[in-house]
């Protein structure tokens, strides 16, 4: 999860969530390296046609 998810998720400013990271010390580079399983849809003509998951690790 990166920081712009959170700020979605939880309606914050991005930089609130910069201000936090700082405040506590956090490693945003260790954050991004977590395993997240994801779920993702392939739609064609307004129907979903195919549905898949997987784990996800982008910064490797």
């Amino acid at each position: 999860m990166v920081s712009q998810d959170i700020v979605h998720i939880y309606n914050v400013s991005f930089q609130k969530i910069q201000q936090l990271i700082k405040r506590y010390g956090l490693s945003q580079k260790e954050l991004r390296k977590v395993n997240y399983y994801i779920v993702y849809e392939h739609w064609l003509d307004g129907e979903v046609v195919y549905i898949g998951s997987g784990v996800c690790n982008e910064n490797k």
